[in-house]
């Protein structure tokens, strides 16, 4: 699959250096190439088939999307987070995982391991963006149905 930044691309260097969210990098030709051919963000499309997804949880916003989706949402604990600067990663996973809105990968591999089902709550209440955007997809690529 090609991989797509969705990040808007630097027309100059120096716009790049100003904002680290425009990309000015080594595969800048290739992403402006797959982005005319795409036509658009391929983030909806890769958790259309997803049965699942795994983070890590100082990019809480991946799960909560996926979460919002009814996708169930993995989250990898073990990378290295300085809880005094970032609280909120524990917090937020902290209690998604208590509402059954997340599990954690330690968690997810035993349930495995043991033939139990692995699935998390729908989080409702939060931003209905991608969730339109998904629907929008569904309706025009008759794909699955996420009925919201």
């Amino acid at each position: 699959m090609d991989f797509y930044n969705s990040k808007q691309l630097a027309q100059n260097p120096d716009e790049a250096e100003k904002n680290f969210r425009i990309y000015d990098g080594n595969h800048k030709d290739d992403f402006a190439q797959q982005a005319q051919k795409i036509g658009g963000n391929i983030y909806p499309a890769i958790l259309d088939v997803c049965d699942f997804v795994v983070n890590t949880h100082d990019s809480f916003s991946y799960t909560s999307d996926a979460a919002a989706l009814n996708i169930t949402s993995v989250v990898y604990t073990g990378n290295e987070i300085d809880f005094s600067s970032r609280p909120d990663c524990k917090k937020l996973f902290d209690i998604c995982e208590k509402d059954g809105y997340a599990i954690s990968l330690d968690q997810a591999l035993d349930k495995l391991t043991k033939g139990q089902t692995l699935k998390t709550k729908e989080l409702t209440g939060v931003s209905k963006q991608l969730v339109q955007a998904m629907c929008n997809i569904c309706q025009n690529q008759n794909t699955k149905s996420y009925d919201r």
